[in-house]
């Protein structure tokens, strides 16, 4: 399986799901972006006015 085919897979059927299980509505999910060779896909997700750590961001690892 391919990183692309991850990043949909993830989009389309598991980020909403995590998002609704850890009560992430509301929140911005971005990818981020992998360096060459990098095998783990990565998301922050974001809420103005709301930090879940220093920077506000809250990271999965998929």
């Amino acid at each position: 399986m391919t990183y692309n085919e991850v990043v949909k897979i993830a989009d389309a059927y598991l980020l909403p799901v995590v998002s609704e299980l850890y009560g992430l509505e509301g929140y911005v999910t971005r990818l981020v972006k992998a360096h060459p060779g990098g095998r783990n896909v990565v998301y922050t997700c974001e809420k103005e006015g709301l930090s879940m750590n220093p920077r506000g961001k809250y990271c999965r690892r998929i």
